[in-house]
């Protein structure tokens, strides 16, 4: 999987390993289905959905981490 940020550093699509392209609501959708392995919708303080990566204390697959792609 990797990541597109935005300048504040924002997650704002995803490429699955697939090579499948989500923007970030797509990518919301397809993990509250169950299709995205690895990762799960939560709610924010502020009321909002969420993407993170699920917590298996390896931090270097967290989705900050992930590599970018153009």
């Amino acid at each position: 999987m990797a990541v597109q940020k935005n300048g504040d550093g924002d997650l704002t699509a995803f490429k699955t390993s697939t090579g499948r392209i989500l923007d970030y609501g797509q990518a919301l959708q397809a993990v509250k289905a169950g299709e995205i392995a690895g990762v799960n919708a939560f709610k924010g303080r502020d009321g909002e959905t969420y993407i993170r990566g699920d917590a298996d204390g390896d931090p270097t697959n967290n989705l900050d981490q992930l590599p970018t792609f153009e």
